[in-house]
């Protein structure tokens, strides 16, 4: 295995059993954690599990992108490196992988990406060309999943029978989309969480998940986008309705009539210097809608199906991005990792690596003592991917 993948385990693994050793009235669930998104199928990876005794490996992919890319012979690289091609295949690898896990008295943690979709409603027919296979046409990735490879034996009745009508959608109609990775030459979608068809299709995946094996699920991508659904507009207007009076909405944003007025954005995050109150509540809204969805489908009904479920958000902190990085900057204070058994937190550019000339110091300290601060006696861990100064990192966050 790597140097760069174990460095990274056992920094997830040490800072965590560093914090389990302060004395505390509460004990921990866990104290020993180890991740990997890549090169799980190596054959070293076992006996490294087998070597290193985790409480939790946390490995595996079970949400969007098990979904959108699993069938596909993109599938093996960024993100989820499925090791082979094809729903089955993988599922059934997935599931020995889990046993494997538990004989060796290990929890399994998968990766539950909750709205991220690849893929293209249609599209033409692809030649083959150097090092890529030819593809047939019409719909790709999330979208030939949910029209051709939905199994109802596994998952039940699709909620709706457009795939379309799951996606957050702008001002226009139109889905939102992106093509940040392009992973395979496919757009990026975005499922809707406040959407309550969305909702039945993260219980069929969280239903599946827990069959295949999984003790938990670390859940990620929880990014409302300037969404106008039906369901956005609905909910927006009845949080408003609900936090403020006819007189306050008028007062302070302007709004004379809440059932008939028409939003010309509903924004997430945003730029601070660009921010208004009203942007803040949109930002407010969304943080509060995304905790409602991770409640609903993860806490109520995958503990309805295994009470001692495993749950936690991969979030984002940076530099204390707040308006523009952090999914629960505006988040009340009772919601903020209510009822969530560990958390996960990428540091990005603020903490990720050393470079003393230009004053980057791999620093994340201060972060750790805001989520113990916020988080209270339960584990959690900084992504740091720090390869030069693996030590002091460990000592750093312990």
């Amino acid at each position: 295995m790597k140097l760069h993948v174990v460095a990274l385990v056992f920094l997830a693994s040490l800072s965590n059993l560093a914090l389990a050793q302060t004395e505390s009235p509460k004990p921990r669930e866990f104290s020993t954690l180890v991740a990997h998104w890549a090169e799980y199928a190596d054959p070293e990876y076992l006996p490294f599990l087998t070597e290193a005794r985790p409480d939790i490996a946390q490995v595996g992919f079970y949400g969007a992108h098990f979904w959108s890319l699993a069938h596909t012979p993109h599938g093996k690289g960024y993100p989820a490196h499925f090791p082979l091609v094809g729903l089955n295949e993988n599922r059934e690898w997935l599931t020995n992988l889990n046993r494997e896990i538990h004989q060796r008295g290990i929890k399994v943690v998968g990766h539950m990406n909750v709205k991220f979709l690849v893929g293209d409603p249609d599209s033409p027919p692809i030649p083959e060309a150097k090092n890529k296979p030819a593809e047939p046409g019409g719909p790709r990735g999330f979208f030939k999943f949910y029209r051709e490879l939905w199994d109802e034996k596994l998952l039940g009745p699709k909620p709706v029978a457009d795939p379309m009508e799951l996606l957050e959608i702008d001002a226009e109609g139109k889905p939102i989309t992106n093509n940040n990775y392009s992973i395979g030459g496919m757009k990026e979608y975005w499922a809707c969480l406040n959407n309550p068809h969305w909702r039945t299709v993260l219980k069929a995946w969280t239903k599946h998940g827990i069959q295949q094996g999984c003790d938990g699920f670390m859940i990620n991508y929880f990014y409302r986008h300037d969404c106008h659904c039906s369901h956005c507009v609905a909910e927006f207007k009845k949080y408003l309705g609900e936090r403020f009076t006819a007189e306050d909405l008028k007062s302070k944003f302007e709004i004379s009539d809440l059932k008939s007025h028409r939003f010309t954005e509903i924004v997430s995050w945003h730029k601070p210097d660009e921010s208004t109150p009203l942007r803040r509540e949109m930002l407010r809204f969304s943080q509060v809608a995304n905790k409602q969805a991770f409640d609903e489908v993860f806490v109520k009904y995958g503990r309805s199906l295994k009470p001692d479920l495993l749950v936690g958000q991969w979030n984002h902190l940076g530099n204390f991005n707040q308006l523009n990085g952090d999914e629960r900057c505006l988040l009340p204070g009772d919601l903020w990792g209510r009822d969530e058994s560990y958390l996960w937190y990428s540091t990005g550019a603020a903490a990720h690596y050393t470079d003393l000339a230009e004053g980057m110091l791999g620093e994340g300290t201060l972060q750790a003592r805001y989520i113990r601060g916020m988080f209270g006696n339960k584990p959690f861990t900084l992504g740091k991917y720090e390869s030069t100064r693996t030590r002091v990192a460990i000592s750093e966050l312990a």
